[in-house]
């Protein structure tokens, strides 16, 4: 059962067995880190925290649990160790190579125990887990880690949520727990910041590995390959020219807007040389600078990031007369977001305008305070110590070897080559490169080579140029993919050898950058990418984008080279580049939405201590803005109560490993008893879309259709992903489960995830009491509703809220509470479920049978936000389900409180009259009822009533009251659908099939 919650198996410490002497025992001991255990062990035994610090490949992860193992054998004490990884696929790895220098099996002393998968035992003393399993162990209490006796927080370099958030647990842990031995482990570690933190903890720095890698940066990497041939070049100049008149017409268009100033019409025709000239150029960017810092609007600023972003303008331009930057600008007009983009893309903080000002000064001259919260803690993380003891770098001396030549070949090649992709041609080349056996230097290696790449989508990219370039002999390659979302047989794989004479060639996500070490690495090939999401506080939106890494990623990815020997790394970014990353990545803390760890909280943070006060404490402490924004959402959907108390609600949902959104869907679900259908769907929504885009662009329009087509007419997202899920059940189970994969483009490992997180929220929810093992309020009872989707789409509503999208065909758009410029997202079956299905944006909302939808989540791609995995729903669903539980004033007369009326009272109900009521769902969905609709508030209060009730006791069955309600309810929503010819397919209810799920 822990397993299937997500939390660590409670055992009992005992006194290690002894390592077993096999072949790898003299490698062990051949490691830089061997000569230091001793040190190590007394510093752990007098210390309650330590920092464990070291390169790449000098032992850290693998040994230094083994050190305590044997220490305690040694000294006849008992021991239980718990080892947190960032990913789960460093946990199984690290498990399964510890087990095996011990001379085990996986499960015995070593074992690991991740979301969904576990192998430990009552003899297992070493337990590797991901920060989260670790985190929802702790939210059990105090009490949870009695028995472990050293807790080792692996790669807290990478500053994820949860990592930070675990430092800040712990630290506090640490004061009630005096014998817990806490030791921070990471290869780039800030060793007088985290000792900081720790009240001056002790530290020890792992002396560097032997092995040489030889670095090569992109305008190495040019000469070597001879890339900027003429043939290349002059098929890129045409591609910009044409590229560079289309901007420039948009510029025109957008001057004439602003003032009366026209360029020369004869500018369009000039040629490429002279619309490439520097002065023109510039002219250009201090206009826009200009106009951005006077006029404010979001289509400046849109166009002025594009500029930097597509064109290649440099991040910190000054203005000619002003000294202005586009950082500065953002600041004085108070863009957040903007702010986020710039910071994120590596704009210089410290440049000055020609008042002296900086951008902080800007943000506080013009009073934007989040901005100015903002830009506080980025530069109190950028300016704490650069890389530390281990990670030196003689940035004079880099500076310095940068030559004239070097500029001009790595200008050229930014010139012509976009810098927000990755040149897959150019890996090839590298690649190609390698491989030639004329190639002195390589002729003695058969070593792997690693590639990092930003995401999925450049993976499967370069893999088909891999195959299909002619100039690869491929019977020498074998390729494999290393992503978090593949499965974790497949990417085991990685650490197998491979036959004499065949290179491994690893495409890899920054996944292989830390703990995963894969032996027979000579070779890396780094994009400098990486996929990032930021957050915008003030829209909810969220954008993924590939950027630049931090220099300590830059580094880490050099060290996964050299691990047996010397190596190779070939950096696809030039030196100057290099200087210009930030030395670190901006902590997901900072970046990222946290209403999850605001709702822990409440159960982690010590009796009176607030949740922004706790979270204040972090490394790094969120913007207040984002703190604000997540407690506010909490009391929203009625987690917290108004004086930030944890509701009944509250605690049923940190039970779930769920947001917390999602998690209100299957509490709804389970009154409403359509608990199946809103399950699957939720575990999609948790995991990942299972639908994948194809490479061949002439397979698309066939994977729109396969998508609309399980939509069957009902406008909703949300039925796509309940029917794959059913069919691909049915596929699976009737043995054609790859043929359908194929035929719908959809993943078959996401599908199995799904399935395994299925089952273990519905062993939560019977550990919990919400499903009864027979009789009322078992699995089927909690399902008679399920065939009913308008039911299934009130649970939805009620869950999502505030996600509620409407219709308004005065602006074109449809809006939300926070947003007024809102489309479907490119990927959503309501923008094409039909070839009769409207393709123009305005006709497509006409043609709408009800102006009420929930959504997922919104992106934020340049300035319009778009809606991820929407439903249309009726207004009669909103009416009912929406809002919070414990609204006590919901109605309002239409006399009484004229003046305070929104624009989103529905379409669908009729002009006000005299007797006429406000239904007040929130600040902003308003309905205007008639006097004879008066039943629907005396139903949304029974409803509320409820659910309130059935929450609250889950063990108790239901009561004939209750059923009846349940009843009309079903009864309306019904009706309802009808009435606004929403469809009711057939079939959603059934119950998903058996299916073996592996759990160790």
């Amino acid at each position: 059962m822990s397993c299937l919650i997500g939390r660590l198996t409670d055992g009992i410490p005992q006194i290690p067995p002894p390592a077993k002497d096999n072949q790898l025992t003299q490698f062990r001991r051949s490691l830089p880190i061997w000569k230091l255990r001793n040190d190590i062990m007394s510093l752990v035994e007098n210390n309650s925290v330590i920092l464990v610090s070291g390169d790449t490949g000098c032992g850290k992860t693998t040994q230094v649990p083994q050190f305590i193992l044997d220490h305690c054998l040694k000294t006849k004490h008992v021991c239980r160790i718990v080892v947190a990884e960032p990913r789960r696929l460093s946990a199984l790895s690290v498990a399964a190579r510890v087990a095996q220098e011990r001379g085990e099996a996986v499960g015995l002393t070593v074992g690991y125990q991740i979301r969904l998968e576990s192998k430990v035992s009552p003899k297992t003393l070493v337990t590797f887990c991901t920060n989260g399993v670790l985190l929802r162990t702790l939210m059990r209490g105090d009490s949870a880690l009695d028995r472990v006796t050293h807790i080792i927080i692996d790669e807290v370099h990478e500053r994820d949520r949860f990592a930070d958030f675990l430092l800040l647990t712990l630290r506090n842990l640490l004061d009630r727990k005096r014998n817990l031995k806490l030791i921070l482990m990471s290869a780039t570690i800030d060793s007088a910041r985290f000792s900081q933190y720790f009240d001056g903890c002790a530290s020890i720095t792992i002396p560097r590995i032997s092995h040489e890698v030889k670095t090569f940066f992109l305008e190495d990497i040019l000469r070597k390959t001879d890339y900027l041939n003429s043939q290349i070049v002059s098929q890129h100049i045409v591609s910009k020219s044409k590229k560079q008149k289309k901007r420039l017409q948009k510029f025109l268009q957008a001057f004439s807007s602003y003032n009366s100033v026209n360029l020369p019409e004869a500018i369009l025709n000039q040629s490429a040389p002279a619309m490439e000239s520097k002065e023109f150029a510039f002219d250009l960017f201090d206009d826009f600078l200009e106009k951005a810092f006077r006029d404010g609007s979001d289509e400046i600023f849109e166009e002025l990031l594009s500029l930097i972003i597509n064109d290649g303008y440099p991040i910190d331009y000054q203005h000619s007369e002003t000294g202005l930057t586009s950082l500065m600008v953002c600041c004085a007009r108070g863009k957040l977001s903007y702010v986020e983009v710039l910071l994120g893309l590596g704009a210089n903080v410290d440049l000055k305008s020609h008042n002296s000002w900086v951008a902080f000064d800007f943000a506080q001259q013009f009073n934007h305070i989040e901005i100015c919260e903002l830009l506080h803690a980025y530069i109190n993380y950028r300016n704490r110590k650069a890389l530390e003891d281990n990670n030196k770098f003689d940035y004079c001396s880099f500076m310095l070897s940068i030559t004239e030549a070097d500029k001009k070949i790595a200008s050229l090649y930014n010139t012509l080559f976009p810098t927000d992709d990755v040149d897959l041609n150019l890996i090839i080349e590298v690649i190609s490169l390698i491989s030639k056996s004329d190639n002195d230097a390589f002729k003695s290696s058969r070593g792997a080579i690693l590639i990092f790449l930003p995401g999925y989508d450049e993976i499967i990219g370069l893999r088909d140029r891999i195959a299909n370039d002619h100039r690869l002999n491929h019977s020498n390659f074998q390729i494999f993919m290393l992503h978090s979302q593949m499965q974790n047989s497949d990417q085991r794989k990685v650490f197998d050898p491979v036959k004499p004479g065949v290179r491994k060639i690893i495409l890899s996500t920054n996944l292989a950058e830390t703990s995963i070490t894969i032996d027979d690495v000579v070779f890396v090939i780094d994009s400098g990418k990486v996929k990032e999401e930021s957050y915008d506080v003030n829209l909810g939106t969220t954008m993924l984008k590939s950027t630049w890494v931090s220099q300590a990623n830059a580094i880490q990815r050099r060290g996964r080279a050299g691990r047996c020997q010397s190596g190779y790394c070939y950096h696809l970014f030039s030196k100057s580049q290099f200087l210009n990353m930030p030395r670190f990545q901006v902590p997901q803390i900072l970046r990222m939405p946290i209403h999850e760890l605001c709702l822990q909280t409440k159960l982690l943070a010590p009796k009176g201590v607030s949740i922004i006060d706790f979270l204040s404490q972090a490394l790094d402490p969120p913007p207040m803005a984002t703190l604000k924004s997540s407690i506010n959402l909490l009391k929203t959907i009625d987690a917290l109560d108004k004086d930030e108390q944890l509701t009944e609600i509250g605690f049923h949902l940190l039970d779930l490993p769920l947001v917390p959104t999602l998690g209100k869907m299957v509490l709804n679900a389970i009154v409403l008893k359509c608990l199946d259908p809103v399950l699957t769907i939720v575990c999609t929504l948790a995991y990942r879309d299972p639908f994948y885009i194809p490479n061949d662009r002439g397979l698309k329009p066939a994977a729109v259709k396969a998508k609309a087509k399980l939509a069957s007419e009902t406008y909703s997202d949300h039925m796509v992903l309940l029917r794959v899920f059913q069919a691909w059940q049915k596929a699976r189970q009737d043995g054609f489960e790859y043929e359908f994969a194929n035929a719908n483009f959809v993943r078959s490992a996401t599908m199995e995830m799904i399935a395994g997180t299925r089952a273990q929220l519905l062993g939560q929810l019977r550990a919990s009491g919400f499903i009864r093992a027979r009789g009322p309020g078992d699995i089927r009872d909690l399902n008679i509703n399920s065939d009913h989707w308008g039911v299934i789409k009130a649970a939805l509503c009620a869950g999502a809220y505030p996600n509620i999208l409407k219709v308004d065909l005065s602006k074109k758009n449809l809006i939300s509470n926070k947003d007024s410029s809102i489309r479907f997202h490119p990927s959503s079956v309501l923008i094409e479920t039909s070839e009769n299905r409207p393709k123009n944006h305005v006709k497509l909302l006409e043609s709408l049978p009800s102006e009420w939808l929930i959504f997922d989540s919104l992106s934020r791609i340049g300035f319009k936000s778009y809606a991820r995995y929407c439903t249309l729903i009726s207004p009669l669903t909103v009416a009912l389900f929406a809002g919070t539980s414990k609204s006590d004033n919901v109605v309002e007369s239409i006399t009484s409180k004229k003046s305070n009326r929104k624009k989103s009272s529905s379409r669908d109900l009729e002009r006000e009259q005299s007797g006429d009521q406000i239904l007040k769902i929130d600040d902003w969905i308003l309905f205007r009822l008639k006097a004879s609709d008066s039943n629907i508030v005396r139903l949304r209060k029974k409803w509320h009533s409820l659910f309130l009730r059935r929450i609250s006791s889950p063990n108790k069955p239901s009561t004939n009251s209750d059923d009846h309600i349940i009843k009309t309810l079903v009864d309306l929503i019904t009706q309802a659908e009808k009435s606004h010819r929403l469809t009711q397919p057939n079939g959603i209810g059934q119950r998903p099939r058996p299916m073996t799920i592996p759990i160790y």
